[in-house]
């Protein structure tokens, strides 16, 4: 069967994409998806008044209640292997 130039053939005939034309079709779906964009994510316990361990900027280690980690709005929380929700301060 004769191929038209910049026609690929159904991949059943054992002729696909190259592994360039699959990597621009991933980082595509990537884009659409928005896989690349940072996401929150929070412990599941709502209770303002839950203490969880915080790394300041200093990079001591301190007790800060959930209210108050949310309110300084320069936290990300992070996940120990273990389960454990921590936050940690981030310069702006």
């Amino acid at each position: 069967m004769p191929m038209q130039p910049g026609v690929h053939p159904e991949p059943a005939l054992g002729v696909g994409l190259t592994a360039g034309e699959v990597a621009v079709l991933n980082e595509q779906i990537a884009y659409d998806n928005k896989v690349d964009e940072p996401q929150d994510f929070l412990p599941s316990d709502p209770d303002p008044s839950r203490m969880y361990k915080v790394r300041e900027l200093d990079g001591q280690w301190t007790l800060r209640n959930r209210f108050t980690i949310e309110n300084l709005g320069d936290c990300r929380w992070y996940i120990t292997d273990d389960g454990v929700f921590y936050a940690i301060r981030i310069q702006k």
